[in-house]
Order: structure tokens, then sequence, then C-alpha cells
């Protein structure tokens, strides 16, 4: 598992038994885990991105002879979730549907299906057929919502939803002349398919609003025109937004005659400051942007209730994080429906992992969003970035201190098991001084205890014990006394000599 700066975070086996039963020769994932498909036909659910162990099972078996030519992972109905199923395309024609307990077929015909794509609102399945059939089904029953023949009866490299509207099919050919023409199709069951041609390979990323184009030099954004633009754009078009939107030209131009606009729609007009508001979420350009909420302001005007300004307020804040967000150096192309999918607390983590910390705590600042994990995740990355740096364990101690001044709470704790894992015991010892739940200092002191000379291991289980004496909590000094025997205090090789020095030099505590 790796960083959106390509740093690793995690490595680790999901299961030994995958080995056994021939490797993995097809896989899929999802937020919380992954799927992996062996070479004897079995399938293997880790539900974790961190851990395997419990976290994998065996899913129900699978009676098929060939490879399946495509796989994908339905997931859980919450965060969190174990119970997760899995699409299997066979290669001789069935869909099957694989949980824990069973395997059935779907009963899905004109098979074999060579791809599957889940929209990002998990409410939609698109699958595609080797015979060019497209179906669309939905997640909840899985039943068949739509279908339609295309002219595709070439496997694509990718197949992902533009939002929940329609689907994106990559698909690169070999031309006569031996260069590869890469060709992205976009439509749906009921609409024409539009080709795109590109010159180099793309990839595609779904998004919650659209879909995202990578390219080698640039990137493109594919999306469904939102019907609040398509009611004030559409050209000739009267409609109550249009209608204000006109009048506010006017008026900019010195016409006196612009109220007659808006007597036309003062029924409306209410609607019509709504949908200029929501226009502007969903436009890029901030001269339009500007035009759209300008109007919103000016229809307010006229409103013989006023209106709550809680949206108005919302969509500006918004699309000014946005904005920023895509200038240099931050370069993220965010719109504003992915804002507000995604959240602060999402969008201040993701800044915080691109190592723009700064910019995340002052967003935090701006929104009044706790700026706690931020500021943790800075006092991580500094202690790691320090490896090998002249910087003294004392430096670091008061720089991550006078960070989290100010911060009631925050878990120092954390940042002390980095120090350790980076063999700074005296910096985690000074840093687990200051958590104040007395659990997780003795946990990270425990681990500390591991590390070092005996000299060290000692120093260390007793501050441990210390600790866990002060807090009154009978079961957090059994785990200091037990991981001073050594793991196992009925086990035959129990280590006495620490917990024999403890007990003659704090025996008040014990």
């Amino acid at each position: 598992v790796f960083t959106a700066m390509c740093q690793q975070l995690l490595s680790f086996t999901v299961d030994e038994r995958i080995v056994t039963e021939g490797g993995a020769i097809l896989a899929a994932t999802w937020p919380d885990g992954l799927a992996l498909y062996t070479r004897k036909h079995v399938l293997f659910v880790n539900s974790s991105m961190a851990r395997s162990g419990d976290a994998c099972q065996r899913f129900a078996d699978i009676r098929v002879s060939k490879q399946p030519l495509c796989m994908c992972i339905l997931p859980p109905p919450r965060e969190g979730s174990s119970d997760v199923q899995v699409i299997i395309g066979t290669a001789e024609g069935p869909v099957l549907l694989v949980d824990r307990h069973e395997s059935r077929d779907l009963g899905l015909d004109e098979g074999p299906y060579m791809a599957f794509a889940v929209s990002s609102s998990r409410r939609l399945l698109a699958c595609l057929s080797e015979r060019g059939v497209f179906k669309v089904l939905s997640v909840e029953d899985l039943c068949v919502l739509d279908a339609a023949s295309i002219e595709c009866k070439k496997r694509p490299k990718q197949m992902v939803w533009c939002g929940d509207d329609c689907i994106a099919l990559y698909l690169a050919n070999r031309t006569p002349s031996e260069s590869m023409q890469h060709v992205l199709f976009v439509g749906g069951p009921q609409n024409d398919w539009i080709p795109y041609q590109y010159d180099t390979p793309i990839h595609l990323v779904s998004e919650c609003d659209g879909c995202r184009i990578l390219g080698t030099h640039k990137v493109e954004f594919v999306q469904r025109v939102p019907q609040s633009i398509e009611a004030i754009y559409t050209i000739g078009n009267c409609d109550p937004p249009a209608m204000l939107c006109f009048a506010l030209e006017r008026y900019e131009k010195g016409d006196v005659c612009a109220q007659e606009s808006l007597r036309l729609i003062k029924d409306d007009l209410a609607e019509a400051v709504g949908t200029c508001v929501d226009a502007a979420q969903h436009e890029h350009e901030p001269d339009v942007v500007k035009s759209l909420l300008n109007a919103a302001v000016f229809g307010r005007h006229f409103l013989s209730e006023a209106p709550d300004p809680a949206r108005f307020v919302d969509t500006c804040r918004n699309l000014r994080i946005c904005g920023e967000l895509r200038r240099p150096p931050i370069d993220i192309p965010l719109t504003v429906p992915q804002l507000e999918r995604l959240g602060i607390g999402g969008l201040v983590t993701r800044l915080a992992q691109r190592q723009h910390h700064f910019l995340a705590v002052r967003l935090c600042e701006w929104v009044g969003h706790p700026r706690d994990r931020v500021l943790l995740h800075w006092a991580c990355e500094k202690i790691r970035a320090a490896r090998g740096s002249p910087s003294t364990d004392e430096q670091l101690c008061e720089a991550v201190l006078a960070k989290f001044r100010g911060c009631s709470g925050i878990g120092y704790a954390e940042v002390a098991r980095v120090a350790a894992e980076v063999y700074r015991p005296h910096l985690a010892t000074m840093l687990v001084g200051h958590e104040p739940r007395s659990h997780a200092q003795v946990q990270v002191l425990l681990r500390l205890s591991r590390e070092g000379d005996s000299d060290n291991r000692v120093m260390m289980l007793r501050i441990a014990v210390e600790k866990a004496a002060q807090s009154c909590d009978p079961d957090l000094l059994h785990s200091a006394l037990v991981e001073g025997l050594g793991g196992d205090p009925c086990g035959r090789d129990v280590e006495l000599q620490a917990v024999a020095r403890l007990l003659q030099e704090r025996p008040q505590e014990l």
C-alpha cells in the first residue's frame, strides 16, 4: 500500500493458502479490501487494506474449468462491513455472484461477459459481453434496468462509469501502419456513443460527477451537462433561470427595462435563484461562475421573503476552495460535487498526504474544522524525514510540542510510536510523557521495552508499570507485567529478572 507520493505504507501477505492454490491470477479491489482469484479456481477476499489473518476469508467454491474473463466487487452496504459479494464473468458464459456461503448464477444470457463496472454511487452495475451486448443492472437486486447492443466486441482496456449517467469505454487498436490508436467512447444504452481519439495511452478515473481522463500531457474531465446549466445556456431558452441572467445582463448595460424580464418570472424567481447557485457549482471558468453568482444575488433582492443564505455561503466557500486548489503548485482539479462528497476532513487529509500541511492547517482554520489530524500527520512526517539529519531529539520534541499547543486531546502516542520505528527511543519517551491516555502511554512504552539492551528494557518497563499503576487499571497493569515476563507468565521461557528488579525498585506500585 502506497501513499499519493509513492511512499510505501504497508506490506503484508494476504494468505499463505493462496500459494498452495496455485497463486493469484486475477485481482479486484475496493476501498476497504481486495479479492484474489487463484489458478485452482478458489476465491479469497481480504476485507482490510492494513492486515490479513482473520480479515482474509475463503469464499464459496466456484465450479468452473477455465480462467474467468473478469471480476469485480460489489462493496458492502456499510463501511467496515465484511459482507462482500464478488461478480465473476466466466469464460463459459454464466455470470456468478459469490459470497462466503454460496455461488449462484445470475441468469444473464448473451454471455460470456468480459467487463464489469460499478458506479461511484454503488447503485448501478454495467456489464459488457463478447457479443457486444451492454446491460445495466441495479446493485440492490441485480435486475436488468436497461440493455443495448453496441459494436464493441473487443475487450476494452478500461470500462468505467461517468458519474451515474453513462459509461466510458477505452479501446486501444493497432492500425495497419503498426501504430496504436487510442479511442474513448462515451455513451449509454439509450444514447449515441461519442468517440474521442488520443495519440498516447490514457487512464480513466471514475468520479461522482463525471470521468477524469489522465493523459501523458494533460488531464481532461468528461461529464454530462447538468440540468441547471441546460436551463440557463440552452439556445433560445426562456426558462426562469435564463430570464434572470438575461435581466442581469440588461441591468448591467443600463437598460431601464430590465425589470420587465423579472416581472415575467416573479412566481418562479426563488427557483431561478437556486438554479443559478447550482449552476455556479458545476462551472469551472471564474468569469462564468462570477456572472451566475451575481445573477443569484440580483434575483434575491426582488424576493418577497429572504431565502436561507446558508446554501449560497457554502457554495461560495466551496468554489473558492476548488479554485485555489486548481492553481499551481497544488494542481488538484477538484469539483464542487467531489468536494461535497469528500468533505473538508477528507480534503485536508489528501493535502497532508501530499505534504501540503501548511495549506491544510490554514484551510482548517478558515472553515472551522479541527486541525488535529493534519498536525499529527505533520509530526509523524517530520520525525521520519529527520532520519540522518543533525536535529536532536530535544529539538524535534520541542518543535512538535510547539505545534501541538492549543490542541487538547491530540494523540502523542502515535507520534511516539513513529519515533520508536525510526530508532529514536529517547524522543519517543519524551513524547509519550505528554500523552493523556494511560493505555496509549503503556502500549508505546512496552513496545520500546522490546528494543535495546537490558538496561533500556528495565527502564521502559519501569516507566510502563508506573503509568499503569497510576491509572488504577488492573488489566493495564497485568499487561505490563506479562510483557515483563516475556509474554507468557505460565510458559517455560518466562523471564523473571526484569520483574524481580521492578519488585525491588518499586514495591509500592506492585
